[in-house]
């Protein structure tokens, strides 16, 4: 049986809604995050005065993609041992600016990666 998202059940079956969340939430199996969010109603263009708890039922399909993950940090862990110590922290450096702008863009905060570099600098040499 496809496991169907929360989404494309409140698009499904909009009445029934708190109904649907209630039951997965409940479920034993769910792992909740201890995160509340305020959906955004597509259909209204507007967000959803009500607060849900972020949880997530884990399913075939996320083991898979957990193990595929794992798999994939003990290679790159493996790959990085053999780094010499400046292109480790060179690489450090440059995933944390890069992480930065993508955060900045997504919260629309106007940055440059030479500003982060900067700033990042400053913080170390502190």
């Amino acid at each position: 049986m496809k496991y169907e998202s929360l989404k494309a059940l409140l698009y499904q079956d909009p009445e029934n809604f708190d109904k649907n969340y209630q039951l997965r939430f409940n479920n034993s199996l769910a792992i909740k995050t201890g995160l509340q969010i305020y959906p955004y109603d597509k259909r209204h263009q507007k967000r959803i005065n009500q607060s849900y708890e972020l949880f997530y039922m884990p399913n075939a399909e996320l083991a898979v993609l957990i193990e595929d993950v794992f798999q994939n940090t003990q290679k790159v862990e493996r790959i990085r041992l053999k780094l010499p110590k400046i292109a480790e922290e060179q690489l450090f450096a440059t995933n944390l600016v890069n992480e930065l702008q993508s955060t900045n863009e997504i919260e629309g905060v106007q940055s440059t990666r030479k500003e982060l570099n900067e700033v990042m600098k400053r913080v170390i040499n502190k």
